[in-house]
């Protein structure tokens, strides 16, 4: 398995001088386009708990029950990216 310093990234890949690697790179950055934008209605845990003048950690328990009761709904979106340009999933939650 490759270590951190030996992966490459798509954005990278995008200026190579493999021409294949850089169309191949190029269809897959393409294809991920909106996938960084969160719909409305949808909130992290971070937000709610905001929202509610509340602890983040105090959020959960309440959100469990919701779920199990089949009134809300999660979703992982692509957040943002971490210093060596991944992207990461956060998770989010919205009222059925």
């Amino acid at each position: 398995m490759a270590g951190r310093k030996g992966r490459r990234s798509v954005d990278s890949s995008l200026a190579s001088l493999d021409k294949d690697l850089a169309a191949w790179a190029k269809a897959m950055s393409e294809a991920r386009d909106g996938l960084d934008k969160v719909p409305a209605g949808w909130f992290s845990i971070v937000e709610l708990a905001k929202k509610f003048g509340m602890a983040d950690s105090a959020m959960t328990p309440h959100l469990r029950r919701l779920m199990e009761a089949g009134k809300a709904e999660k979703r992982k979106f692509y957040e943002g990216r971490t210093t060596d340009g991944r992207r990461y999933k956060k998770t989010y939650y919205r009222l059925k």
